[in-house]
């Protein structure tokens, strides 16, 4: 699982794909597709695993799945 992604690049995230609001003690409050979660800003700007795994979760009960490679002819 990739470590290097910034909590600036969540919150980017978020706010393309719906909204993100910044809340008391660095609480980010997100919606997507009439989905609520509450993320907190983590100590450094990388989020850890456990952080990548509730939003990927998140986005799979909001609906979000990334895009699936197109099957070749040798897939």
């Amino acid at each position: 699982m990739a470590g290097n992604i910034e909590w600036r690049q969540v919150v980017a995230l978020f706010e393309a794909i719906g909204t993100a609001t910044e809340g008391a003690n660095g609480a980010l409050h997100v919606t997507v597709n009439g989905q609520a979660d509450v993320l907190h800003r983590p100590k450094h700007k990388d989020i850890q695993e456990e952080e990548i795994a509730q939003i990927r979760h998140f986005l799979r009960r909001a609906g979000v799945e990334p895009p699936h490679p197109a099957k070749g002819p040798n897939s």
